[in-house]
């Protein structure tokens, strides 16, 4: 099951400032758990996820973040992505392709020189 949703965290903000950074992510799996009908325990957050909602620091983290939510049905297993992060990687991967190709262009016109 896959699924795109904009996760809510200004609940974060009634708390103080100190106090925040846990709280962020406390609610983003609860928020998780609830849409995904499963465990609390059984959510993982990506890495990539934790940075986006620190970017602004620990302290006034992300009132509203965009979410991609797998969940694996056999395991049970729920991970928590950024939607874009497909589509990142795969752009990365025909940049290095064109340079690939870029470079080999280049040794065959020294070559024959």
């Amino acid at each position: 099951m896959e699924k795109i949703m904009i996760a809510n965290l200004k609940k974060a903000y009634e708390k103080p400032r100190t106090k925040r950074r846990m709280v962020v992510i406390k609610l983003l799996k609860e928020i998780v758990a609830r849409h995904s009908k499963s465990d609390y325990l059984d959510v993982k957050i990506d890495n990539e996820v934790t940075k986006e909602l620190y970017k602004n620091g620990s302290r006034f983290p992300l009132k509203k973040i965009k979410i991609k939510i797998t969940k694996d049905e056999k395991s049970g297993v729920v991970v928590v992505t950024l939607p874009e992060a497909s589509a990142k990687k795969d752009e990365k991967a025909e940049k290095s392709k064109k340079e690939e190709k870029k470079k080999q262009e280049n040794k065959e016109e020294k070559g024959s020189k």
